[in-house]
């Protein structure tokens, strides 16, 4: 007879694991740790998860996509041009690898540890970076359009993202990433003719 799972059941999960990682990061955190938050045996949580990447995926999912719901509701409200590219820019290597207490790195601690068994897809990699391309879509330069499509500069984005998170742990400071970003815009807007050490006049 087929297992049944109860929504409750599966929610107290999400909501331990979710906490549990924000908390302690991927890699201090067990199965065991979760069933204990959630209240339940760790048995049970292997009833609806079968392994802690699993679980993580389909807990990032809906938390990437809040943050990139409240990225493209600010952006509609920005003019095409520079000012949207930074803007993008500023939450992608500033903003979003310092939300939820640096909960990226959680996906990096996942990638670096996966089991060569466990499944992995990139669709939400793929969804978050066409997400990102549409946001840029037409604030691109002619010039930067013909060396490089948004989703291409997307895919960019977010593999130096991964660095910028992994920069959390090791140090705050955000001055120079920004003095990198306006070099960024730079480069796109005026053909690296403006240097890299200050923001476009």
């Amino acid at each position: 007879m087929p297992q049944v799972k109860k929504a409750s059941i599966n929610n107290s999960i999400l909501e331990a694991a979710f906490s549990l990682f924000r908390e302690k990061g991927y890699q201090a955190t067990s199965m065991p740790d979760i069933a204990s938050r959630a209240g339940m045996t760790p048995g049970n949580v292997y009833r609806y998860y079968k392994s802690k990447f699993e679980l993580f995926y389909v807990v990032l999912e809906p938390w990437l996509n809040e943050q990139l719901d409240a990225l493209e509701s600010e952006v509609v409200a920005i003019g095409d041009g520079p000012d949207r590219i930074r803007r993008i820019l500023v939450f992608m290597w500033i903003e979003l690898p310092r939300a939820g207490n640096n909960f990226m790195m959680n996906l990096m601690e996942a990638l670096a540890t996966k089991k060569p068994d466990e499944p992995y897809s990139r669709n939400l990699l793929h969804k978050s970076e066409r997400r990102i391309a549409r946001l840029m879509d037409g604030s691109l330069p002619a010039d930067a359009r013909r060396l490089l499509m948004s989703t291409e500069l997307a895919h960019v984005l977010f593999m130096a993202h991964d660095g910028f998170s992994l920069n959390v742990r090791l140090a705050e400071e955000t001055a120079r990433i920004e003095e990198l970003i306006d070099g960024v815009v730079a480069l796109i807007f005026r053909g690296g003719g403006a240097a890299l050490d200050g923001r476009p006049d």
